[in-house]
């Protein structure tokens, strides 16, 4: 998949808690030699076509942590909504939230309790057949559900290719803990899901790592 992308993003922040964001994604996927075995993706995606994306997108974050990088109190939630309609051109045309919660809590002899919850997922708009795989969503990684590849959790065509879906949810929950010096530990459990449809979340699929 051959991707050329450019963005504007215009950030401000209100006192030290709360920042907003307002930007416009321009996007051009070509897809090539895409590797999968699914007959329905193929008919959606035509090899050596150009498809243009066109977006606005809008954010607000809450962050009460005391570090950005290395936070133990406080919390950080953040919301997000992208949108490609027909009026700014778009051919590939969905509407796209996302929901991001952390929590950090101090423990003692200098261990922190650290939560995450993320809720993502992405609903096709008149005109739009289906969500193309390069616009899907995936789970899995060190910054996802740890234990699994990089999105590699849910379902896959019959040569073990990720499809990715519509609806995504993850959730993390640990334990940091120093060793020595600044060498650091971690017990983790992480799980998410990964849905076909749009805003569809069964808790039935979680996996757990």
């Amino acid at each position: 998949n051959r991707r050329l992308f450019a963005g504007v993003l215009l950030q401000r922040r209100h006192e030290k808690q709360w920042t907003w964001t307002a930007g416009y994604n321009l996007e051009f996927n070509r897809p090539e030699e895409i590797n999968i075995s699914d007959p329905y993706e193929f008919d959606r995606i035509s090899t050596g076509k150009n498809y243009f994306i066109s977006s606005l997108e809008m954010g607000v974050i809450r962050n009460t942590s005391d570090s950005e990088l290395n936070p133990t109190r406080g919390s950080v939630t953040g919301f997000s909504f992208e949108i490609a309609p027909e009026i700014l051109g778009s051919e590939v045309r969905f509407i796209k939230p996302s929901l991001d919660l952390r929590k950090y809590h101090t423990l003692p002899k200098g261990m922190v309790l650290a939560g995450r919850i993320r809720l993502r997922t992405i609903q096709k708009i008149e005109g739009t057949e289906g969500i193309p795989i390069f616009k899907r969503l995936f789970v899995g990684g060190s910054n996802s559900v740890r234990g699994y590849g990089y999105q590699e959790l849910g379902n896959s065509d019959p040569n073990g290719n990720p499809v990715g879906g519509l609806s995504s949810f993850e959730a993390n929950l640990e334990v940091r803990f120093p060793v020595y010096g600044k060498l650091s530990g971690v017990v983790f459990l992480d799980m998410g899901l990964l849905d076909e449809h749009s805003f569809a979340y069964d808790m039935g699929d979680i996996r757990y790592t």
